[in-house]
């Protein structure tokens, strides 16, 4: 709890630092009578300096994991990326595939192989995500769903 208020940065006069000072004026003019045509009602608020702070306020406001990206990001452009780079630049050099291609040095001979069966595991996985997805569509356009009554086939 304490990082989520230290994250919060506040200025001088003690609001937040990534709302621009900027000061518009929003003026609403109502059709009742003249007078209150000319007086015109003024406010006035703060605008976002930028929208890129807008809209990643809203997804960490809606999300709350806004820490889980800023690692993610860390770890996919300063580990994953760059790997996968390598491996498709060499791969393309020396025109072998995943598993062949960490065959050049025998420290790294089991990489391909663990390449191959995280593929395989996180395909195993999203078959059966997208088998339940599925299921329930074509179940979901029947007259009677299956999950309504007590019938049970088994």
């Amino acid at each position: 709890m304490t990082d989520l208020i230290d994250s919060f940065k506040m200025d001088k006069n003690g609001k937040d630092a990534s709302v621009n000072s900027k000061k518009t004026k929003s003026k609403s003019n109502n059709n009742r009578s003249s007078k209150e045509k000319s007086k015109s009602l003024t406010s006035e608020r703060d605008q976002w300096s930028r929208p890129f702070d807008f809209i990643m306020s809203m997804i960490a406001y809606a999300v709350g994991l806004g820490s889980f990206l800023v690692v993610y990001l860390l770890f996919f452009s300063l580990g994953a990326l760059p790997v996968f780079i390598m491996e498709i630049t060499i791969g393309q050099y020396a025109q072998r595939g995943a598993m062949e291609i960490w065959n050049l040095c025998p420290l790294f001979k089991g990489v391909g192989i663990g390449n191959v069966v995280i593929a395989f595991m996180c395909i195993a996985y999203f078959c059966v995500i997208s088998s339940w997805s599925i299921f329930y569509m074509i179940n979901s356009v029947t007259s009677v769903f299956p999950w309504e009554t007590c019938n049970n086939w088994w």
